[in-house]
């Protein structure tokens, strides 16, 4: 075998250390990266501030449960309007509109009449929309032509007929009945006796003049009802 030259026994050392080397520098590198991939399973990523996405997380809050309030209408009765004492007087279906004014009873205990253009309201006894029979009456005639009931005897059955009294309130009454009552047996009770409902009687003269008895001989008498208590 010939004899190597130094040169070359130098080069060739210089060479195996340098792969060994870089063998080693491999190594570690491969090394290096293993270890940061298992870092990086183990940890996320870091971004820069400015380049994070902020994650917030939501908590869904359910609104409080509406509680039900049970309630209860409560019919409140509402005060009744007293009814006042009447000053007018209106039926349409007979054009007629009158005042009204009082009246009580004569010596001889007879329901008093007004002067012969007016109305008159018994004041011994309910005012109309109150309970129990209101009475009005008045002429159907007199020496002067005719009275403020001439045309009465003309209302029909379900007429209505208004009164307003001295607060300005109006009350409606609707006709149920008309009757003709000779005057020696009209029946009182009827017409002026007690009743739980809210009645209105009108009364007038009818028949023929009976000079012995210086007046009418018959009585028209209108019966009718408030509306609001039918």
């Amino acid at each position: 075998m010939s004899r190597s030259h130094p040169f070359a026994r130098a080069f060739l050392a210089s060479t195996i250390l340098f792969l060994v080397v870089s063998g080693l520098q491999l190594t570690w590198a491969l090394h290096a990266i293993a270890h940061r991939s298992e870092a990086a399973e183990a940890e996320p990523t870091q971004l820069p501030e400015a380049g994070r996405i902020r994650r917030k997380t939501v908590v869904q809050r359910h609104p409080p449960a509406q509680t039900a309030i049970a309630t209860t209408t409560v019919a409140v009765a509402q005060p009744v309007q007293k009814a006042g004492e009447p000053r007018v007087l209106s039926i349409p279906s007979i054009k007629l509109t009158a005042t009204v004014t009082d009246v009580g009873l004569l010596p001889d205990g007879k329901l008093d009449v007004p002067d012969p253009t007016k109305v008159g309201w018994y004041t011994l006894g309910p005012k109309p929309g109150e309970k129990g029979k209101a009475i009005l009456d008045g002429h159907l005639d007199s020496s002067k032509g005719s009275g403020i009931f001439w045309n009465l005897h003309n209302v029909k059955i379900d007429d209505i007929i208004s009164v307003t009294d001295e607060n300005g309130a109006k009350r409606d009454f609707r006709v149920r009945d008309m009757q003709v009552y000779d005057v020696r047996t009209a029946p009182m009770q009827t017409i002026f006796g007690e009743s739980d409902d809210h009645l209105l009687n009108i009364i007038t003269c009818a028949g023929n003049w009976d000079r012995s008895l210086g007046h009418y001989d018959k009585r028209l008498v209108v019966y009718a009802q408030a509306i609001d208590t039918m």
